[in-house]
């Protein structure tokens, strides 16, 4: 039974084998694929030979296997080409919004440089002590020689001067690494 098995399959390779390949080849254009496409349709036969009405034509069936596998690989293909072109976008999009951001930053920051710059001398001074300089109240008081309420108070004027100057440029004060800052 198993030889007249193997003949009768491999007498329906050899029937079809060419026009299968032409169907294949029409849909795809590449050797190496519609090689793969056939040796999966013929596998497929295979396996499925003892259930298969072999007394019907065996070709459409075998068209109906590649057609579905050649559906597959075009909708994975797809499917591969949009996650890649996603990622692609992607990366754009971050990049953009990196370079945006990045500008941004440093136009706030120049607008805080410009905003400081116009405050009066010991504002600016008591201002870049403790915020450029990370130094306390106290620390800002021994230094300058004024009290701790001064240094509070030109505290004070500083963060009205800013928040009236520009209150975006005020919650970047807060915000901007002291390094970045005029000395």
């Amino acid at each position: 039974m198993h030889k007249d098995k193997v003949s009768h399959f491999e007498e329906i390779f050899h029937q079809t084998t060419g026009q299968l390949y032409g169907f294949i080849n029409g849909m795809v254009r590449n050797h190496n694929l519609v090689q793969d496409f056939m040796q999966q349709c013929y596998l497929k036969l295979w396996e499925r030979f003892d259930e298969t009405d072999l007394e019907k034509e065996v070709l459409p069936l075998l068209y109906t296997y590649a057609r579905n596998l050649v559906i597959d690989h075009l909708r994975k293909q797809t499917r591969e080409q949009l996650v890649g072109d996603y990622a692609v976008l992607e990366n754009e999009a971050t990049a953009q919004n990196s370079v945006q951001d990045y500008i941004t930053e440093k136009e706030h920051e120049k607008g805080l440089h410009d905003a400081i710059n116009k405050m009066p001398a010991r504002r600016k001074e008591v201002f870049s002590l403790i915020k450029m300089q990370g130094m306390s109240y106290q620390e800002v008081s021994l230094q300058l020689g004024i009290s701790v309420s001064t240094v509070e108070k030109h505290m004070h004027e500083a963060y009205k001067f800013l928040a009236a100057w520009s209150s975006a440029l005020f919650i970047c004060c807060l915000l901007v690494d002291r390094s970045s800052l005029p000395q």
